[in-house]
């Protein structure tokens, strides 16, 4: 079992059903190697290869984002390609009743879809990160720090962030919540609507961590 993934819904190109302003406030191809880049750099795992530290990162690409297609042509993919796993799939969610939406704020209305796809193909985990493109790792050996954790779990994990004191932003989730999810019935067991952070602040609560620290790319819209 990996330490934890990364479950990570991205979007870079333009659209009549995209929010343009939030495509380029998170930068684009820039920002997510910027994240992969400060992720890599500040774990434990690729310093000293120790399995206990494992982990990966899952992307959601919609088949509609040619530019985020063809990052995956490009060098930084192939730099951590070992590590990135990723789905490629329509950017619309078709609910119960058969109606399909696609609306401009979709990201955040509909995003528990897109999360469930990265659960689907990411590999087995103790634990799971619902992430962002945008978003920065800013503890050093934060992998070991999580391996190491001793809290509860039976509560999702909140990592510090200066502009969120309270809540569970980027919620580090253990493996027996989203079992639980499953037991219960819920078909996007790694989060059961959308927001998905206060999803889950209102389904199991939450645990601060100060002890991993995240940021975001300077500019992008959690950062305004």
């Amino acid at each position: 079992m990996d330490l934890i993934s990364f479950l990570t819904p991205i979007r870079m190109s333009s659209g009549d059903t995209v929010d343009n302003a939030s495509v380029k406030a998170n930068h684009g191809a820039a920002g997510l190697d910027s994240m992969l880049d400060v992720l890599f750099s500040t774990s434990a795992y690729m310093e000293a290869l120790d399995d206990r530290y494992k982990f990966s990162v899952i992307l959601k690409i919609d088949e509609c984002d040619q530019e985020a297609i063809d990052w995956l042509s490009t060098p930084n993919y192939e730099k951590y390609s070992s590590y990135v796993k990723y789905v490629i799939s329509p950017r619309e969610h078709i609910d119960a009743g058969g109606e399909v939406h696609n609306a401009p704020r979709m990201h955040y209305t509909h995003i528990h879809h897109w999360l469930h796809e990265c659960y689907q193909i990411a590999p087995k985990s103790k634990y799971y990160m619902l992430w962002n493109h945008f978003g920065h790792m800013l503890t050093q050996g934060w992998d070991k720090i999580l391996h190491d954790y001793s809290g509860p779990v039976d509560k999702v994990i909140s990592p510090h962030h200066p502009s969120r004191p309270g809540g569970a932003l980027a919620p580090i989730v253990h493996h027996s919540l989203v079992q639980a999810n499953i037991d219960k019935g819920i078909k996007t067991p790694i989060a059961g609507g959308s927001p998905f952070d206060t999803w889950w602040e209102k389904a199991a609560g939450w645990v601060r961590f100060n002890e991993i620290s995240i940021g975001v790319t300077e500019g992008c819209e959690l950062g305004k």
